[in-house]
């Protein structure tokens, strides 16, 4: 097999074939091998096959942490159709939308997750006819569901192992030989600068590329176990993670659900070498009383989000000496430059890394479109094999994301030093970032503007030593009617992703606004700065 075909099927054949008795996921007491991950990844293709999956259909997945996600990511984008991995945190609101907007061929969710029940959110669009299960999205032609029982309008997803185990080898290999590099493997909706989420396109050679140049850059090895505590629907996880760590034969030890406790627990008992986390997670770890009665000294690697102050605390407290750092977005598979495990703790903990080879990034003026110079401040933008292929279904913001010579417009603030390391800034973009999430302002602002009794909504972001910036929302009512914060945060939950609600609510009668008519958020900004400040 040609090793650089960067295709799915290509990395996981090639990794089994040479890793073939090595661990590839260790999930809630289950433990299999590359060998047997490559033979049940090549099962479900064929079922997916047998039951009409054409090249560059889509298929939404929707699960929790767990072995069978894994499956199904391989699955798909082995046999040619397009993966769009759906938030587990997203309701009612989010769902509609996406599922509407991919228009995925099939559906694949789990029936339950913690409190959620996804089965009565989607069954309000399920019909009686079983050639038009999904009445509310035409394009969904089969949903197979993962749970203890069966559902109307759905398969269990046992169906498709036990199809694809009918299907010969051959149909299955001829339909892996028709993946081509530059196919698109992923969907990956991610908050922009707009109300509505984006389908940033990844394709095959980006995706696997990029997971090799990423572990070549950490240094990771066969025998690197990988503690993956974040949703595998990110871009950090599915992008990033779960690539780095195949490409490399390692393990990938999966946590459905974060606790701290149980998290050191499970890098203590597993022997996890590498870790992926943002500071919600390793902050409440390293204050938790288990720590110092665990062994977790086999953890000295992986990629952490937080400030230079909460970098330290993972560093010092946590023992996890050689912990890199990085900047980029989904729209860049995930990263764009990252520091090495040997580079001075200067560059792993108060910048963000190097450009990886064949991946240029440059700071410009933003309103000129002309580079700066090292050192100034402007915005960074990506080019390189690692970015995306545009945005799903809507080429005018595909064209608004590219400048004239083909990058990627990040919408962030940055500077280049003299040494070539990147260092994030901030974002010129309206959105802020919670628990390592870009969240859309305007999407907020949009959803609350739904209550009956909200005229205007303003969302901005201050920062916050747990969660890196949490959202404070100013709201105007409608005349006559009185509301309280407790109102909208009720409004709120359930209906969108909890990580999404504002912390605080704040009620004006005026918006602070510039000579044009425009709201000045960052005057909004310096309201929510100074009240939070005093209070602290």
């Amino acid at each position: 097999m040609d090793k650089h075909r960067y295709t799915f099927g290509s990395l996981l054949d090639r990794v089994a074939a040479s890793y073939p008795n090595n661990t590839a996921i260790v999930e809630q007491g289950k433990r299999i091998g590359y060998a047997e991950f490559k033979e049940l990844t090549d099962t479900m293709a064929a079922g997916l096959l047998d039951y009409g999956l054409q090249k560059g259909d889509r298929v939404a997945l929707l699960m929790d942490n767990r072995l069978e996600w894994l499956i199904v990511q391989f699955a798909v984008t082995k046999a040619g159709g397009i993966l769009v991995p759906i938030n587990i945190r997203y309701r009612p609101h989010e769902l509609d939308f996406v599922l509407g907007h991919s228009k995925p061929a099939f559906l694949i969710f789990i029936d339950q997750f913690l409190n959620t029940s996804f089965i009565d959110i989607l069954l309000h669009s399920v019909s009686e006819d079983p050639n038009r299960p999904f009445v509310r999205f035409p394009s969904i032609k089969h949903a197979f569901c993962l749970g203890e029982q069966a559902y109307a309008g759905t398969k269990p997803y046992q169906a498709l192992l036990e199809r694809g185990a009918r299907i010969s080898s051959k149909d299955l290999r001829a339909a892996v030989d028709r993946v081509d590099e530059q196919d698109i493997a992923q969907i990956i909706y991610t908050s922009g600068s707009t109300a509505a989420p984006k389908g940033a396109m990844l394709t095959h050679h980006s995706l696997c590329k990029h997971a090799e140049a990423i572990s070549n850059r950490m240094h990771i090895q066969s025998d690197d176990r990988f503690w993956i505590p974040i949703p595998l629907s990110f871009s950090f996880a599915c992008a990033n993670a779960i690539m780095n760590a195949i490409a490399s034969g390692a393990a990938l030890i999966l946590q459905r659900v974060f606790d701290p406790g149980k998290a050191l627990e499970l890098i203590a008992s597993e022997r996890c070498t590498v870790m992926y986390a943002n500071s919600t997670i390793y902050l409440p770890m390293a204050g938790h009383s288990m720590l110092k009665d665990l062994d977790i000294s086999f953890l000295k690697k992986g990629i952490a989000m937080g400030t230079p102050q909460n970098i330290k605390v993972l560093i010092h407290d946590m023992g996890v000496k050689q912990i890199c750092t990085a900047y980029g977005m989904t729209e860049t598979t995930a990263i764009s430059t990252l520091s090495d495990p040997l580079d001075a703790m200067d560059v792993r903990v108060n910048a963000n890394g190097f450009p990886f080879p064949e991946v240029t990034v440059i700071v410009k003026n933003p309103d000129t479109g002309e580079p700066v110079k090292p050192g100034e401040i402007g915005e960074l933008r990506v080019k390189g094999y690692n970015v995306m292929k545009g945005y799903w279904d809507d080429p005018e913001k595909t064209r608004e994301a590219f400048d004239e010579e083909g990058f990627l417009k990040t919408g962030d603030m940055g500077i280049i030093r003299d040494d070539g390391c990147a260092v994030f800034k901030g974002r010129y973009k309206d959105m802020l970032k919670t628990s390592g999430i870009n969240v859309s302002t305007l999407e907020v602002e949009s959803f609350i503007e739904t209550h009956p009794g909200i005229e205007s909504a303003y969302v901005v972001g201050i920062p916050d030593e747990l969660k890196e910036e949490v959202g404070v929302a100013y709201l105007k009512s409608k005349e006559g009617l009185s509301l309280t914060e407790k109102d909208i945060l009720d409004f709120c939950k359930g209906r969108i992703g909890s990580y999404k609600i504002p912390k605080v609510v704040r009620f004006v009668s005026e918006f602070p606004l510039t000579g044009s008519g425009k709201v000045k958020k960052q005057e909004l900004r310096e309201m929510a700065l100074n009240e939070f400040k005093k209070k602290d």
